[in-house]
């Protein structure tokens, strides 16, 4: 959870945290807005103070899916195997194979 929502959900005051964590009240809206991140060790303690419900990896920024194999339209390129069309390419030294 990330911490503004533990914030409302808890209805504890920006204010009221900071003064908990040791901070002051425009550094954890900073780590709410994401302009700044927490030192690990004001990240453990955050962690601490809300029982775990901010958990250290939702300091992580968001994870983005992308797959490093994906095939663009219209491109050439494809790993090493893939049977595409008819036809497999493989590399062999630095010569590209295609195999029909």
């Amino acid at each position: 959870m990330r911490l503004g929502e533990y914030l409302q959900l808890a209805d504890i005051s920006q204010s009221r945290f900071a003064a908990q964590v040791g901070v002051r009240q425009a550094t954890i809206s900073r780590y709410i807005l994401g302009e700044q991140v927490p030192s690990v060790p004001i990240v453990v303690k955050i962690r601490d103070l809300s029982g775990g419900a901010v958990g250290l990896d939702d300091w992580l920024p968001e994870k983005k899916i992308r797959r490093r194999d994906a095939l663009l339209p219209g491109s050439e390129l494809r790993p090493a195997g893939v049977v595409a069309l008819g036809r497999t390419d493989r590399a062999d030294g630095d010569q590209i194979i295609r195999e029909y």
